[in-house]
């Protein structure tokens, strides 16, 4: 049996030419913390975040033509998240 301490990361990928798009949703929208990237161990661009004790890797691949990939991450309001979400 493994036993788990806790999750460490997340890793999403984004097309190259979305790269900083997410950046700024996930930073200037949703909120998180950017945090140093090691980007001389890494190949292609990309950029860490912290939420909450985890942190989320986004990195680059090419968009494929259909994907069900998906990130959910739980709140504790689900109706201030909304909120925020809807603000201009």
């Amino acid at each position: 049996m493994i036993t788990f301490k806790r999750l460490d990361h997340f890793h999403i990928c984004v097309p190259p030419e979305r790269l900083d798009e997410a950046k700024d949703f996930y930073t200037k929208v949703i909120g998180l913390e950017l945090i140093d990237r090691p980007d001389h161990l890494f190949s292609s661009p990309g950029y860490w975040l912290n939420i909450g004790n985890v942190q989320l890797h986004i990195g680059v691949e090419e968009a494929l033509p259909r994907s069900i990939r998906h990130t959910a991450l739980e709140v504790t309001d689900a109706d201030a998240a909304l909120k925020h979400l809807q603000q201009p």
